[in-house]
């Protein structure tokens, strides 16, 4: 944990990754996120507070399943901050509550379009449902040209026909 704090991470995401893939077990990922809970909602609770150990409490929270918490933990911030949210939309998702994770990511659609779009669509291709993944979101991925646009598509959707996708994409 030492080593993952004094590292500078690439982005918020990567680190909370870095540190529950480092725990490993849902003992120790609860074990650190009840060593970081007090401390990250006290910072959580002052206007503007800060805690660089936050998103280590945050996806430890996640990972050991304790959801409830991570969600009374999000409450007290003063503001919504998908990078932190997210966790709370993938915890709606991993308690079967697939629907109302979608209704709760799209609260950040206007501020995080890209993001929001790709969060939705892996959601549902995780659920199984692959068509309104696919109807709702797939189409509307765009990638630097419209050749990777299409190659992509193509690799998560293998089970659609290329032609139809195409089609779709013109």
């Amino acid at each position: 944990i030492v080593a993952l704090t004094r590292r500078r991470a690439s982005s918020l995401d990567n680190f909370a990754e870095s540190l529950a893939t480092v725990c490993g077990t849902q003992e120790l990922q609860s074990s650190w996120a009840e060593q970081l809970l007090s401390i990250t909602r006290r910072a959580f609770s002052d206007v503007g507070g800060h805690f660089a150990g936050a998103p280590a409490c945050i996806s430890c929270l996640y990972h050991s399943g304790r959801h409830e918490e991570l969600k009374d933990l999000l409450s007290l911030l003063s503001f919504d901050y998908w990078p932190y949210s997210r966790y709370e939309a993938m915890g709606l998702a991993a308690q079967g509550k697939v629907d109302e994770a979608l209704r709760f990511a799209h609260r950040f659609e206007v501020q995080h379009p890209y993001a929001i779009a790709a969060f939705c669509e892996q959601l549902l291709l995780d659920a199984g449902r692959t068509e309104e993944a696919y109807r709702n979101y797939g189409l509307h991925t765009r990638a630097t040209n419209y050749l990777t646009t299409f190659r992509n598509l193509c690799k998560r959707y293998p089970q659609m026909d290329k032609a139809h996708i195409l089609l779709d994409l013109i």
